[in-house]
């Protein structure tokens, strides 16, 4: 039982350890992920802001027109970057996402095979103890028979002693 207890005990160091590992690892995906979809969603707020710049609102601020056709084409490369940025965050929130669910669904099932393997391991515990008390009682009893055992014995003995100077 000395052996079970000490892996029933180090069952609960290693949930206890898994635990305190899961718990940081998912605010570390929690703030990842709320990092890039915020990082997505300000991507995508500037790319309608210089959508709406370019598109017309912005071309009274273009004060002479061979600057036109630049400003056009380095909106599209400044857009084109933006949204591959976007891409490149929100790709990033769902393997964070994908991530932090697998890594839940793991140590759930370490935690269910653990919550098994101590449970099988404290009822063979307990049903050993109640094996040794049993043996305990068991040996108990078998000494007390005999000990009866040994007087009865005795008082034959004793009274055949006395019966051999009759025979």
């Amino acid at each position: 039982t000395a052996e079970l207890q000490k892996e029933i005990s180090g069952i609960d160091k290693a949930i206890a350890e898994a635990t305190k590992i899961r718990t940081s690892e998912r605010a570390d995906n929690t703030k990842a992920a709320s990092d890039f979809k915020e990082s997505a969603e300000a991507v995508t707020r500037a790319i309608e802001v210089l959508r709406e710049f370019y598109s017309g609102s912005g071309a009274s601020f273009v004060q002479q027109p061979e600057f036109a056709d630049a400003n056009s084409d380095s909106a599209n490369v400044i857009i084109a970057v933006l949204e591959t940025a976007q891409s490149d965050f929100s790709r990033l929130l769902a393997e964070t996402e994908t991530s932090e669910s697998e890594a839940q669904e793991a140590f759930e099932a370490l935690a269910q095979d653990s919550a098994v393997s101590k449970a099988k391991k404290e009822a063979s515990v307990k049903g050993k103890t109640s094996e040794i008390k049993s043996l305990e009682v068991s040996v108990q009893n078998t000494s007390s028979d005999l000990e009866t055992a040994s007087k009865e014995l005795d008082a034959v003995l004793e009274y055949l002693e006395k019966l051999r100077p009759q025979i």
